[in-house]
C-alpha cells in the first residue's frame, strides 16, 4: 500500500462516527531520512483539541504501525503539530508539552516530536519534570469542601456520596471525614484490620500553577479539580478521577494532567505540608508516591489500545472498571 493510498484511508475516518475526530487533521510523511512519520495537526483550532491531540493521535499510531512497518519496511514517528498558543491557550500548549514530554521518556522506541508555529518545540527532560523552576508556584490553600451538591447530576452525587454525604455534621469539623467508602474501587482501598486509621479525604483539589503569584496574568498551566484524593492502603497519595457514562478518549490526558501535577510539585515542603494538613498524613517528601486512577463503568472502544502508551511509565497510573462495562 502507498503512502497516498494510507492517506486517502485516514481522510475518509476523519470526522466519521466510528472514525477520528474531524477537528484534526492526520497525514503519514516520509522524512529526509526515509522514515515515516505520522503528524496529527490542529484543524479548526478549538479548545477541545488541546485534549483530544496526543490521546488520538496514539490511537491512530497504534492502529497503522504495524500496517506502515509491514508495507513500508520503516519505523514510524509521531509528530504533534500545533499553532502558536495565544494568550489564552498557552496553559492548555504547557500541559499538552508536558504530557508529551512524559509520554516520550516512557516511550522510547517511538520518536515523539512537538511542533509549535511550524518549529519543533523541544520537549522536557525526565529531570526537568520532576524538578519545577522554583518561580512556579501552587495554590496555597483552598476552600473548605463541603457534600452539598445539586440532585440530578450523577457524576457529581456520586463524588459526594464517597466524600461522606450523610456521614459528617458540617457545624463538627474536628471530625475528620474518612475514605472508608472508597472499598467499592477495589482492593487498593480494603484496608487491613491493622490499619486502625482510616485515611482521610478531599474533593476537587485545584491543579492550577502559576508564575510567582496566584492570578490569571501569571497562570501556567490550567486550573481542573481532581475528584478525589485520598490516601490508599500502600500509603500512597491516591489522585482518583471518576466517570460515569462518558467514553470520551481525552479522560487519559486528562488524568495524566493530574498524576504529572503531583509528581511535578509533591517534593516541595509547602506542597507536602498541604497534603499532609488536607490528608491528615505524615508525608516523608523524599519517599512518599502517587499514584492515579481513572474510575469510570464504561471506556471509549479504542481505550484499551491508547492507555498502554500512558500507563506503562514510571508515574503509577491504574484503570478500575466499576459496574457495567460495554462499548
Amino acid at each position: 500500500m502507498s503512502l497516498e493510498l494510507i492517506n486517502e484511508k485516514l481522510e475518509k475516518k476523519r470526522g466519521k462516527p466510528s472514525g477520528y475526530p474531524e477537528d484534526m487533521h492526520y497525514k503519514v510523511m516520509e522524512k529526509a531520512d526515509g522514515t515515516f512519520e505520522l503528524c496529527v495537526e490542529d484543524a479548526k483550532k478549538s479548545d477541545d483539541v488541546w485534549k483530544k491531540i496526543d490521546p488520538w493521535g496514539f490511537a491512530i499510531f497504534d492502529e497503522i504501525h504495524d500496517e506502515i512497518h509491514k508495507k513500508l519496511n520503516e519505523p514510524l514517528g509521531l509528530r504533534f503539530s500545533m499553532p502558536t498558543p495565544s494568550k489564552e491557550n498557552e496553559p492548555q500548549y504547557e500541559a499538552l508539552k508536558r504530557r508529551l514530554s512524559y509520554l516520550a521518556e516512557m516511550n522510547k522506541k517511538i520518536c515523539i516530536v512537538l511542533s509549535k508555529g511550524g518549529k519543533e518545540d523541544r520537549l522536557y527532560t525526565m529531570p526537568a519534570l520532576d524538578k519545577r523552576p522554583p518561580y512556579e508556584i501552587t495554590r496555597p490553600d483552598f476552600a473548605k469542601r463541603n457534600d452539598k451538591d445539586k440532585s440530578g447530576r450523577l457524576e457529581k452525587d456520586f463524588q459526594t456520596f464517597l466524600f461522606g454525604k450523610g456521614l459528617y455534621d458540617e457545624k463538627n469539623s474536628e471530625k475528620p471525614r474518612t475514605n472508608e467508602r472508597l472499598t467499592i474501587f477495589g482492593k487498593d482501598f480494603i484496608f487491613n484490620e491493622k490499619d486502625k486509621k482510616k485515611f482521610c479525604i478531599e474533593r476537587e483539589w485545584p491543579t492550577g500553577v502559576f508564575r510567582n503569584k496566584v492570578s490569571e496574568e501569571e497562570r501556567i498551566l490550567p486550573t481542573e479539580y481532581v475528584d478525589l484524593v485520598t490516601i490508599n492502603k500502600r500509603h500512597e497519595i491516591a489522585i482518583i478521577e471518576l466517570k460515569i457514562d462518558d467514553t470520551k478518549l481525552e479522560v487519559i490526558a486528562q488524568l495524566l494532567n493530574y498524576a504529572l501535577f503531583f509528581h511535578s510539585y509533591k517534593h516541595r515542603a509547602e506542597f507536602t505540608k498541604q497534603l499532609e494538613d488536607r490528608l491528615l498524613f505524615k508525608c516523608d517528601s523524599t519517599e512518599y508516591k502517587t499514584k492515579s486512577y481513572l474510575v469510570s463503568n464504561v471506556f471509549h472502544k479504542r481505550f484499551y489500545a491508547v492507555w498502554p502508551y500512558y500507563s506503562r511509565g514510571s508515574i503509577a497510573m491504574q484503570q478500575i472498571v466499576m459496574g457495567y462495562k460495554k462499548y
